[in-house]
């Protein structure tokens, strides 16, 4: 199997991988970004291409990274993952763990599908925030799996999101030198 290596995102990254199918609609919409919006993804804190094969035959299993909000304090991270991306999965999920966990930014934070809640809702509708994340990640979509093995935590349940009103995951990931800042700050 060929060795994945990892090389700065370039727009020939984003525009040339072949999407899973279940990325090709996020939120509802079809997906492909403009050229200010790759710039915008080439130029984040965190921009990575993972690519697979040898000099004559080279795939893109994988594009990531994370976007500033709000420049030096807030970012929102995102993942465009190949069709069959297969071996090259462990090796993805590694590398951006590893971008993650040394990621400087106070918050990053990821949108990841989840199971739809309001039916639950509809049958129990005293639940507070807090029991419709805990219900929500009961059982994990591969999406909040997948955020959660990157080091970002269930924060909530954004019902009803994006245009055909699924229920969506906000995670997130807080620094842990930023942790409790404004607290400790306060005092």
């Amino acid at each position: 199997m060929p060795e994945v290596r990892f090389v700065p995102l370039r727009p020939h990254h984003v525009q040339g991988i072949k999407l899973q199918p279940s990325q090709g609609r996020p939120l509802g919409f079809d997906y492909e970004p403009g050229p200010e919006e790759i710039r915008r993804m080439c130029e984040g804190t965190i921009a990575w291409a993972a690519l697979e094969g040898d000099e004559w035959n080279i795939r893109v299993a994988a594009c990531f990274g994370v976007v500033e909000t709000f420049p030096g304090m807030h970012a929102t991270g995102w993942a465009m993952l190949a069709d069959g991306i297969g071996r090259a999965h462990l090796a993805v999920s590694r590398f951006a763990r590893q971008c993650m966990a040394e990621c400087q930014l106070p918050r990053v934070e990821l949108l990841a599908r989840c199971h739809d809640v309001e039916g639950l809702i509809a049958q129990h509708p005293g639940l507070d925030p807090g029991q419709i994340v805990a219900l929500a990640t009961a059982e994990p979509t591969p999406e909040i799996r997948w955020g959660m093995m990157l080091g970002f935590s269930p924060a909530h349940v954004l019902r009803c999101y994006g245009a055909i009103g699924q229920s969506v995951m906000l995670m997130e990931r807080l620094s842990p030198q930023f942790r409790g800042r404004a607290l400790r700050e306060a005092a």
